[in-house]
């Protein structure tokens, strides 16, 4: 075969390879937008969770996803359930309480979800909103006995 036909198939393979996954539809409320985020996010699929993101939740995963990794897959790919998504929207940002169960607990969070250009994201927690104290002191004890942290 000649170099042509080599040439021209390995440009047509590098331009389909090149395409965006045309399958994948962002789904558009915030309540489906943040069990997207979340399914990814506990399968250590942080690329992935990133489509769903801000540029500060883009960022928080950044700075996040290192520490996660090291725990190993095993530790760390999590199933989280959600049995109660309560979100208010106001304009182009939506507060959502949540109820979730993970494999050692049910525990409550806040998301907050931001439309940017006509899509909602889910944005980098408050530090404040990221654990519910009340419903975690001791998986909080238990982590600093772990990191050795009194």
């Amino acid at each position: 075969m000649s170099s042509r036909f080599w040439t021209a198939f390995f440009l047509i393979s590098m331009c389909y390879s090149c395409q965006s996954d045309s399958s994948f539809e962002m789904p558009n409320t915030p309540e489906e937008v943040l069990k997207g985020y979340q399914k990814h996010f506990d399968k250590n699929e942080f690329e992935l969770a990133k489509k769903y993101s801000t540029p500060a939740g883009k960022k928080w995963i950044d700075d996040i996803a290192p520490m996660i990794e090291t725990g190993g897959e095993e530790s760390t790919v999590m199933s989280t359930i959600f049995h109660n998504i309560d979100c208010i929207t106001k304009i182009d940002t939506a507060i959502c309480d949540c109820r979730l169960q993970d494999a050692s607990e049910l525990y409550n969070a806040k998301y907050r979800i931001v439309k940017i250009n006509g899509q909602w994201l889910v944005d980098a927690p408050d530090e404040e909103e990221i654990i519910d104290y009340e419903d975690n002191e001791e998986v909080i004890e238990e982590f600093f006995k772990k990191e050795g942290i009194n």
